[in-house]
């Protein structure tokens, strides 16, 4: 990997996404909700009511992870906090390019070791992964794309993208 960027597995919050299903998920809510409805600089926001992962983390490529499954990937590029919690409960929001939210078939904890060895049991907890496994990530999840052909499928150069849009090239 010549980009320093952080990778990690995000869960989303249970009680924020009450109702969804892993099978419908990538278009009931990354497609329509998410990516629908990305803003005129192209980005993307998820509103939490728990921070985990931080603004000083920096650039960072952020895999979703929905129940025991992972079924989407993008890339964070900042995180807004909001000065009180809004009437839903939410205290700020992550802002992603939209570009980059590519969702996948569901893939669970034996097929993502295959690209991370080292992966822990999927949970509640934003886990840190080994930058050497997302090239054969990135091939793993490529013959099961939803919203994007695999031939666009292109993260490193979304992450080389972000890094000069932001002076960091």
């Amino acid at each position: 990997m010549s980009h320093d960027v952080r990778y990690r597995i995000l869960p989303l919050e249970r009680e924020v996404f009450k109702g969804y299903r892993p099978e419908t998920i990538h278009a009931e809510f990354f497609e329509e909700d998410m990516v629908g409805s990305a803003d005129e600089y192209g980005c993307a926001y998820l509103a939490f009511q728990r921070q985990d992962l931080g603004p000083e983390d920096g650039l960072a490529f952020v895999l979703f992870q929905f129940g025991t499954r992972v079924v989407a990937c993008g890339m964070l590029v900042d995180v807004d906090l909001f000065e009180e919690a809004d009437e839903e409960g939410f205290t700020g929001q992550y802002v992603f390019n939209a570009s980059s939210i590519v969702t996948f078939a569901p893939l669970g904890l034996d097929g993502l070791r295959k690209a991370f060895p080292r992966l822990q049991p999927l949970g509640g907890k934003v886990q840190v992964l080994d930058p050497a496994g997302f090239d054969a990530f990135v091939e793993l999840v490529r013959p099961t794309l939803l919203n994007i052909e695999p031939e666009d499928f292109l993260p490193q150069a979304w992450i080389a993208g972000q890094q000069e849009a932001m002076g960091r090239a």
